[in-house]
């Protein structure tokens, strides 16, 4: 079970803002390496101290302030790190994801695939997981083994990568962590994606408070209240699925978290791109950043439709036969 403990409001709010402020001043569009940022605001005290608090509140900024960075590998690193003889370097070590829109990494050892959040220094460490006879294995590659590509992604603000990485050895077994990194991975994530769609439901409803039509607020037709009362609805459910899959720390409620969070970010993002209309598309509005990084992060460690129908094949696989549903499956 995951640590309860919690800073009060007031506390929260100055750790909210100095996270808040710390990215603020972070150049856009840009790939951070976090720890140097994170070990000058001493972040290490702060996790120590209310760990479930501070990783929802350091996703949430990290999210909200449309940077790209790190963050993501720092989380897996962090829980992969104990399995391998040497540990990744602090700072200096990215993850191959699994290549979206799929959840789990590719065959190896020998040539493996994956997706890269940002570009590599050349005395970086690439952490490697794939897919062996017994199961899952991590590696560790030289970046200057890694073969690269530049993605073209549907958020143009990203430094995505296809990457393709040389394995040479058989890596560390990693059958019980591996689950737990991603599990922690799929929670981070899922904070992101619902920060960025509840600001995209707040930029709504303040452009459909101050927009008049036919003498009155947008905000005061029916159909324009139910939308987005439709939409905080998702997002509200999703949180709280989030918020028992962070208390539980299992695998299977962050898998249930993280499609909650890509279908809550779905429903906000149509609700939001039609009541603003054109305007919502274009320069003038900041609404497209936040959508377009939701609909992006969706699909890291699985996309929820992907991970909708991996769910599905395992409730109903013929061996499945009279197994109780996870509790989680029934809650819904």
């Amino acid at each position: 079970m995951a640590d309860h403990r919690t800073p009060d409001p007031q506390t929260r709010a100055l750790i909210e803002q100095s996270v808040g402020e710390m990215f603020a001043h972070a150049e856009q569009d840009r790939f951070h390496r976090l720890t140097t940022m994170l070990g000058e605001l001493g972040w290490s005290e702060v996790a120590e101290e209310y760990p479930p608090a501070a990783q929802e509140i350091l996703a949430t900024q990290h999210a909200l302030s449309l940077t790209t960075s790190d963050l993501l590998d720092i989380t897996l690193i962090d829980r992969l790190s104990p399995t391998l003889p040497t540990a990744p370097p602090v700072g200096r070590s990215l993850v191959l994801l699994p290549s979206p829109p799929g959840s789990g990494p590719s065959p190896g050892p020998g040539r493996a695939g994956g997706l890269l959040q940002g570009p590599p220094q050349p005395d970086d460490t690439i952490v490697v997981p794939f897919i062996a006879a017994d199961g899952i294995r991590v590696a560790t590659v030289p970046a200057a083994e890694v073969d690269v590509v530049p993605l073209h992604t549907f958020d143009p603000s990203v430094s995505w990568l296809q990457a393709t990485a040389t394995v040479a050895d058989e890596g560390q077994p990693v059958a019980a962590e591996w689950p737990a990194a991603v599990a922690a991975g799929r929670r981070q994530i899922a904070t992101e994606i619902l920060a960025l769609a509840g600001h995209a439901i707040e930029l709504t409803v303040a452009h459909v408070s101050t927009r008049r039509q036919y003498g009155h607020s947008i905000a005061a037709f029916q159909v324009v209240r139910h939308q987005l009362a439709e939409a905080q609805a998702e997002v509200d459910g999703a949180r709280a699925l989030l918020a028992e899959a962070a208390t539980d720390g299992g695998y299977a409620p962050a898998r249930a978290a993280k499609i909650a969070a890509g279908r809550a970010q779905r429903v906000a993002r149509a609700a939001a791109l039609q009541l603003n209309g054109a305007i919502g598309l274009t320069e003038e509005s900041v609404l497209h950043r936040y959508v377009a990084r939701a609909m992006q992060l969706d699909v890291l460690l699985g996309s929820a439709r992907v991970l909708e129908r991996e769910l599905a094949e395992e409730l109903f696989a013929p061996d499945a036969a009279g197994i109780p549903l996870p509790p989680l499956v029934l809650a819904r």
